[in-house]
């Protein structure tokens, strides 16, 4: 695995990051690129709806959890 390239392309998205037990939030709205590094878990808020390319070198560990299985402070 190795970062991950994200860019909005329409709308905008809360993207919270959690790694070594700390939380970063971004605000991204259209135009702007994030790298999240290799191994971070993150999850995407869009209420709104949200248009993202993403790239991701492989092999990847996509999961549907809500948070890791080992932090319950990404929930909030």
């Amino acid at each position: 695995m190795g970062d991950q390239f994200v860019q909005v392309l329409e709308g905008s998205v809360r993207l919270t990051i959690l790694a070594a037990g700390e939380k970063r939030v971004l605000e991204l709205h259209a135009g702007i690129i994030a790298i999240v590094p290799r191994g971070q878990w993150y999850k995407a808020h869009a209420p709104g709806g949200v248009a993202l390319l993403t790239v991701t070198p492989e092999p990847t560990d996509d999961s549907a959890a809500a948070i890791p299985p080992e932090s319950e402070e990404f929930a909030a």
